[in-house]
């Protein structure tokens, strides 16, 4: 499905305010983009549906990494920590 608008886009990703497209945009990458719909001489932003699966696919794919880095960082750290049988703390 199409998104013409910043209302649109807005609504399809569950945002109240119809400006946080345009910060997602800035700070996140959020794909959308300027576009004539038909023949209005004015542009538009657009997006679409597998626009933003991808986006959010790789946003997950992210934000899983960083977790099983931190997780693997805490293993690490408690490995480094278990002392030499014999020795005490």
């Amino acid at each position: 499905m199409d998104y013409w608008g910043l209302e649109a886009i807005a609504r399809r990703m569950g945002w109240k305010d119809s400006r946080a497209p345009v910060r997602a945009h800035l700070r996140e990458f959020f794909p959308m983009f300027p576009r004539r719909k038909g023949q209005h001489p004015r542009k538009v932003y657009y997006s679409n549906d597998s626009l933003i699966t991808a986006w959010e696919l790789t946003k997950a794919k992210a934000h899983y990494q960083s977790l099983t880095a931190k997780l693997q960082r805490k293993e690490e750290r408690r490995e480094s920590h278990v002392s030499a049988p014999g020795l005490r703390r």
